[in-house]
C-alpha cells in the first residue's frame, strides 16, 4: 500500500483505486466518485469469491438467517480491511455491499437470474474514533457502528430444490 501511495506516475484518485482493489476481496466492483462533500468510494464484493458453498445462485444455508449471519460477518471483515487501508485517505465515506446471484420470476412467470445487493453499509470517516479504536470489528461491531444502507434479505427466499 505504501509503495502505491508514493508512486508519482499516479494521479490520488488512480491511488485510491489501487488500494480499494489491494484491500477488496478479487473481482470487486469498485467506484469512486466525487461529491460536493468530498469523495465517496462503493465496493460490492460478490459472496461466492469469500465463502465457499456459495456458487452462482446456489447456497449452503438452510435459512434466510444463517445467511444473513454468515453475509454480516463476510461484510464486517471486508470493511475492517478496507477501514483499516483506507483510514488516512481523503474519503468522505465508504460502502461496502456483499452480492449473491439470486433467481427471480416475473409477473408472467417468467424465471432469471440477477446478481443483487444482499447487504449494503457505509462508513462515514468523519469523526468515526469507534472504529479506528476497534481493528478488528465483528457482527456486533458492524451492525451498532456503521449505518446499514441496504438489507434485502426479507426480499430472497431460500429453496432447496430436490434430487
Amino acid at each position: 500500500m505504501k509503495n502505491i501511495s508514493m508512486d508519482s506516475t499516479k494521479n490520488y484518485l488512480e491511488a485510491i483505486r489501487e488500494i480499494a482493489k489491494e484491500a477488496s476481496p478479487k473481482n470487486s466492483e469498485i467506484n469512486l466518485n466525487e461529491s460536493v462533500d468530498g469523495l465517496i468510494l462503493s465496493i460490492d464484493f460478490q459472496m461466492s469469491i469469500v465463502s465457499s458453498g456459495e456458487e452462482g445462485t446456489q447456497t449452503k444455508h438452510d435459512t434466510t438467517k444463517s445467511l444473513k449471519e454468515e453475509v454480516v460477518t463476510l461484510t464486517s471483515r471486508v470493511a475492517t480491511d478496507l477501514f483499516n487501508f483506507c483510514e488516512k485517505l481523503d474519503l468522505k465515506s465508504i460502502y461496502i455491499g456483499c452480492k449473491h446471484d439470486v433467481i427471480t420470476e416475473n409477473s408472467k412467470g417468467v424465471r432469471g437470474t440477477e446478481e443483487m445487493v444482499l447487504y449494503k453499509v457505509k462508513i462515514e470517516k468523519k469523526g468515526n474514533t469507534t472504529l479506528s479504536d476497534n481493528p478488528f470489528l465483528d457482527t456486533y461491531s458492524i451492525t451498532s457502528n456503521l449505518a446499514i444502507e441496504e438489507d434485502h434479505f426479507d426480499d430472497v427466499s431460500i429453496i432447496k430444490e430436490r434430487k
